[in-house]
């Protein structure tokens, strides 16, 4: 039995500061089955368009600097009901992903992720509840 027959439709708010890489990634996404897609929003909405949108991940792109994201995704996590957060950026660094899981993010993936690899990492996450990480980063440092 696949992750996609056994979960509920995963309600996804995608963040990203571009609107052309938010609009091409729900275009990306939208293909994948077991997604509803409650919004697209820039990272500094994502806590108001969480709260009213309801939504179960937030896809949260990283804003410079990265103090900003820490403090979105602890007030994400305050939300009730509390949101899953994975943070999604460009450069890997591993102080900013050991500041985001201390508060509360379940996953940290860079933006050059295959599709199949955020979607898959997605589910996994929503399903077990388990925290995602970047395998570019643990080449650096072991990962937890």
């Amino acid at each position: 039995m696949s992750l996609t027959s056994t979960l509920p439709p995963i309600r996804l708010l995608i963040t990203d500061r571009d609107p052309a890489s938010r609009e091409a990634l729900l275009g990306l996404l939208r293909a994948a089955p077991g997604f509803e897609f409650i919004g697209i929003a820039p990272p500094e909405d994502a806590i108001r368009q969480a709260a009213i949108r309801r939504v179960n991940v937030v896809l949260l792109d990283i804003i410079k600097p990265h103090e900003a994201s820490v403090q979105a995704c602890r007030s994400l996590r305050a939300l009730s009901p509390a949101p899953i957060v994975i943070a999604f950026t460009t450069l890997a660094d591993l102080a900013e992903e050991k500041a985001l899981l201390t508060a509360g993010a379940a996953g940290y993936l860079l933006k050059e992720v295959r599709l199949e690899q955020l979607i898959h990492a997605i589910r996994q996450i929503v399903a077990r509840e388990r925290s995602i990480l970047d395998r570019s980063l643990c080449a650096r440092q072991p990962c937890i």
